[in-house]
């Protein structure tokens, strides 16, 4: 595989009609500007099959505004994020059968009335931060996604709606509607993490989190997914009277980013994601009332963001050595006064000590 980042140089490659790049281990944020550079590109391919290829590239999506034959572009898997840009795919042709997958990344915003334009586009954004479609789209795309669109009669066949999901595609097609998801935030959602009526639906939490983070390549994942095994019994898994307590799942090869969703578990005291190579985010983990013990010792992380939001759990016991941590030891996290043990060694703090630890 290869790994790093991708090059600036890649911007001479002018004369490229087709460019494939796809499952390998890039990270690092994607050279926007320079691949907008070859105009003659016809197909692009840098997906990942499952995100424990790499940390993903980062940054902004291309616009292929001067692409004049460009149908077909993959990122798949990646972690590019923003919006959709004003130009994206202008000079594309209009009138041929043009693919563009960005499942699971992290793009923002909504999906363009410009694009109604193309009038064979199969565009592929399950799973990243879409919050609204220009309606006008769905009204007006007989031949979008094989016809699934004007089949569903709504913007349903294109993405399904936040407040619901479809784990095909996250959105409504022949063989899947949209299903109710009162957590489910976004467009597009493939996963739930509430039943229809509002309980919590703890296994689909813990297929989602095993899809975030790349299960499919852990070193032990015993009856993860099986329908013959109750989810308390999956490898890493505890539980009491049904809910799940504890998830276990140390030095197991995971990668990615842990679903917000995890922190909707009503019972979870203890999360031990030390020494695998995540990008864990704090937001949201105020959800997790009952949480008392974290350990994310050695997980490559940079950034404590967030970490405010642990005053409202009632952890007691954090974990945060050998990492990457800089500066000046935030205040916030002086202010969880639950904590009875905290491990912050091996980091690059600095700067002076912050009178608020008494």
């Amino acid at each position: 595989d290869l790994g790093s980042s991708l090059p600036t140089q890649i911007g001479n490659l002018v004369n490229l009609q087709s460019l494939d790049l796809s499952n390998n281990a890039f990270g690092g944020d994607l050279p926007s500007e320079y691949i907008d550079k070859l105009i003659d590109l016809r197909s692009l391919d840098m997906s990942r099959a499952d995100t424990s290829e790499g940390n993903g590239l980062t940054g902004s999506l291309p616009t292929f505004s001067d692409m004049h034959n460009i149908v077909m572009v993959d990122f798949h898997n990646q972690r590019l994020s923003g919006p959709i840009a004003e130009t994206f795919f202008m000079d594309a042709p209009g009138d041929k059968p043009i693919s563009v997958d960005l499942t699971n990344n992290l793009i923002t915003g909504g999906i363009p009335g410009f694009l109604v334009n193309k009038d064979r586009l199969d565009l592929y954004l399950a799973d990243n931060r879409i919050d609204n479609i220009d309606s006008t789209i769905c009204s007006a795309v007989s031949d979008w996604l094989g016809g699934d669109v004007v089949a569903s009669g709504s913007c349903n066949g294109l993405l399904c709606p936040a407040k619901f999901f479809s784990p095909d595609q996250g959105r409504q097609t022949g063989d899947h509607s949209c299903q109710a998801c009162p957590s489910s935030q976004y467009y597009g959602s493939t996963s739930c993490g509430t039943t229809s009526d509002g309980e919590v639906n703890e296994r689909g939490i813990l297929v989602a989190f095993f899809n975030a983070m790349g299960g499919r390549y852990w070193k032990t994942k015993d009856n993860w997914l099986s329908l013959d095994n109750d989810f308390c019994n999956w490898q890493g898994i505890s539980c009491s009277e049904g809910s799940i307590t504890a998830i276990r799942l140390s030095n197991n090869d995971l990668t990615g980013f842990p679903p917000q969703s995890l922190f909707n578990l009503p019972n979870l005291n203890t999360l031990d994601l030390s020494y695998n190579s995540i990008e864990f985010e704090f937001q949201g983990i105020g959800k997790a009332t009952q949480l008392t013990s974290l350990d994310l010792t050695q997980t490559d992380m940079s950034d404590l963001s967030g970490i405010e939001q642990l005053s409202s759990t009632n952890i007691r016991f954090l974990y945060l050595a050998s990492n990457y941590f800089t500066g000046n030891l935030p205040n916030a996290l002086f202010n969880v006064v639950s904590l009875e043990e905290l491990d912050i060694s091996h980091n690059r703090f600095e700067g002076n000590f912050p009178s608020l630890i008494g």
